[in-house]
């Protein structure tokens, strides 16, 4: 493979897509999730999950080869990272089910009769196919605009379109963010930037094979890992960018855009394995995410604070602390400090309330104001707020 992006036939698909064509196929990637989510309410089960939304994702994959025309058979089926990405998609289900040996294995939730075996397969055939072929259009259409640009594009795209609205509300919430973009978020994004890769290097069919071994291993085996979710975190991330240092080196040919384009893979496996570890608190600390107004003016909705585990002996009346209050995390400051026959005990008031919190047990303090980033978590409550409104 000469250069990542021509396929083996010789066909130069940056020459071949129209300039507009990535606008009306990723329009039509939205108006496929925004659809499955309107219409599922109004038809029954199974006319949506094997009528409605097969329709809907290949329609984009319909749109995208009508746009391009001409000989796709090369650029469809081109030789080289076929079997490459599918021994990636293995690597990562034999993990998975080496930590379910270890960790424990559960039942899978999807009926597993010969009837439901080929509905589903239908079911997932067509999504992998109208997804992967769209996803081939869209960043060969938009790599005339720049590598970057071409990779960011499509991969948050295409991990969107993989993840339900309804999840992605947890983005705004601060007692599941950080737990969800550890589980859901970055694993997802990982797997769509390795996908997206294969389909621009060896068209969809690649893609499609990486991402085949993993839906079929999910929808077909009669029981699935039972992992934590930090375990199922860390093997969604480490496959596919492990996956990328491997394949991406190879493509390269010394040039200046290649060059580029591997600076951008360095700096992707570095930023989602330091978001990933920052997020279990390895280094730590961990992040905080502010809403409501109870701490104003000192923290405003929107901002991320940093916690560090503190031994409650060190704390001292003034200091902002989180604790655990039933089912919620709580940042205060504390106002005083009582020891009592069982221990200490902390008494907190937000600095905008009018009266102080519950008591609370030094075991139930989590951490101590490390570090405040104001505004850092807003992308993720505007998120919140737009996926709410779709979803109503």
């Amino acid at each position: 493979m000469s250069q990542v992006g021509a396929s083996t036939s010789g066909i130069d698909l940056r020459d071949r897509s129209p300039g507009l064509g990535w606008v009306a196929v990723g329009l039509a990637v939205g108006a496929a999730v925004l659809g499955a989510r309107l219409i599922a309410p109004l038809v029954p089960v199974q006319v949506d999950l094997y009528i409605v939304q097969p329709a809907l994702w290949l329609a984009p994959a319909a749109l995208a080869l009508w746009l391009f025309g001409g000989d796709r058979r090369g650029a469809l089926w081109p030789d080289g990272l076929a079997l490459t990405a599918l021994s990636i998609g293995l690597i990562q289900v034999t993990l998975s089910v080496a930590a379910g040996f270890a960790l424990g294995f559960g039942r899978s939730p999807f009926p597993h009769d010969p009837l439901s075996l080929v509905k589903n397969a239908w079911y997932v055939g067509a999504l992998l196919i109208g997804r992967e072929v769209a996803r081939w259009y869209l960043v060969t259409a938009l790599r005339r605009h720049g590598e970057l640009i071409a990779f960011g594009a499509t991969t948050v795209l295409l991990t969107l379109a993989t993840i339900p609205l309804h999840a992605l509300s947890q983005l705004g919430q601060s007692d599941t963010a950080f737990d969800f973009a550890g589980r859901v978020l970055l694993p997802a994004a990982a797997g769509s930037l390795l996908a997206t890769y294969l389909a621009l290097s060896g068209g969809p069919l690649a893609s499609a094979a990486y991402l085949g071994v993993l839906g079929a291993f999910e929808w077909f085996a009669p029981v699935l890992p039972d992992l934590p979710w930090m375990m199922t975190a860390l093997i969604g991330v480490i496959v596919p960018i492990g996956g990328l240092v491997v394949i991406q080196p190879a493509d390269e040919d010394g040039t200046e855009e290649e060059s580029g384009l591997s600076l951008f893979w360095v700096g992707a496996v570095a930023a989602i394995l330091v978001i990933f570890w920052f997020n279990t608190g390895v280094f730590g600390v961990r992040p905080v995410l502010v809403q409501g107004i109870s701490m104003e003016p000192k923290f405003h909705t929107g901002d991320v604070v940093i916690v560090r585990p503190v031994d409650p002996e060190d704390l001292k009346v003034g200091d902002i602390i989180q604790f655990r209050d039933g089912n919620h995390d709580v940042l205060h400051r504390i106002i005083e400090i009582r020891q009592e026959v069982a221990g200490l005990v902390f008494i907190t008031q937000g600095d905008n309330n009018d009266a102080p919190d519950s008591p609370v047990p030094a075991e139930n303090v989590r951490g101590r104001l490390a570090l405040h980033i104001p505004k850092a978590g807003l992308p993720g409550i505007y998120l919140k707020r737009l996926v709410t409104a779709v979803v109503r």
